[in-house]
């Protein structure tokens, strides 16, 4: 197994999973029908240039990376260079990461400081907790998330969603997704205000004892630069860089 693609393949699927359709002429990209607003391809360094993305909603994020197949004779730069010529600016960066799961290294991590001994985590089933979860998130991260677009995730047996819980309060968020030996985590959050009580900390050691449980060898994700030095002290291991890249409006754009 290739980690860096199984990386790409766990969170591509997760963006199908929210709601997609194939789009172009060629059907060579995939559109989400709302929220995250991705659309991407399976291996964007095949596309020979970017003209596929004329029929991209106004809101889509197209995201580069690495091509792991080696089936194509150019790197990712040439689309990068056409993207920025055509007012494609770079949104979100984020750095690709993975950890090998062992149980016994997690099993009795425990949550982390006194500090957090009133912080507990629960895996959520009942659609009254899509919308705290869903607050949690676009406090963290500064967007909207649809509902409406989470609430399936539910009964899917390969996705679980977790909270934390502080003092009675929902104040972090998290999303687990296996496929085949890789379980993905998305989607981990802290409200503000509880940001810098290691909180965060106690969130993860709770989501990698349960993730060691599982049948995956690896746990993967796409960290920010605000939460890669947490998972780096937790032993993850750098891979490869997402760039994700909007269209500039023409308005702006002069």
């Amino acid at each position: 197994m290739d980690i860096s693609q199984a990386n790409i393949a766990n969170l591509s699927s997760l963006w199908a999973r929210y709601g997609a359709t194939s789009i172009g002429a060629d059907k060579v990209l995939t559109q989400n029908l709302g929220w995250p607003h991705r659309c991407w391809h399976e291996n964007p360094s095949l596309l020979e240039d970017i003209s596929p993305l004329a029929v991209a909603g106004e809101d889509a994020l197209f995201p580069l990376w690495p091509d792991f197949s080696n089936q194509s004779s150019t790197s990712s730069a040439h689309l990068r260079a056409q993207l920025e010529m055509h007012n494609w600016v770079c949104a979100l960066t984020q750095t690709a990461m993975y950890l090998p799961l062992n149980a016994n290294d997690f099993a009795n991590q425990g949550q982390g400081a006194p500090s957090t001994s009133s912080f507990s985590v629960r895996k959520i089933s009942m659609i009254d907790d899509i919308s705290p979860w869903c607050e949690v998130v676009s406090d963290a991260f500064g967007y909207e998330v649809d509902a409406k677009v989470i609430a399936p995730l539910l009964a899917m047996s390969d996705v679980a969603l977790y909270v934390g819980e502080f003092k009675g309060e929902v104040v972090a968020s998290a999303l687990l997704y296996q496929t085949d030996e890789v379980i993905g985590l998305h989607q981990v959050g802290l409200k503000q205000a509880y940001q810098g009580q290691g909180l965060a900390k106690a969130m993860m050691n709770t989501l990698l004892a349960i993730a060691s449980a599982t049948s995956a060898k690896y746990m993967v994700l796409q960290a920010s630069a605000a939460g890669r030095p947490l998972y780096e002290k937790l032993g993850f291991i750098k891979q490869f860089e997402i760039q994700s890249f909007r269209k500039q409006s023409e308005k702006k754009a002069s």
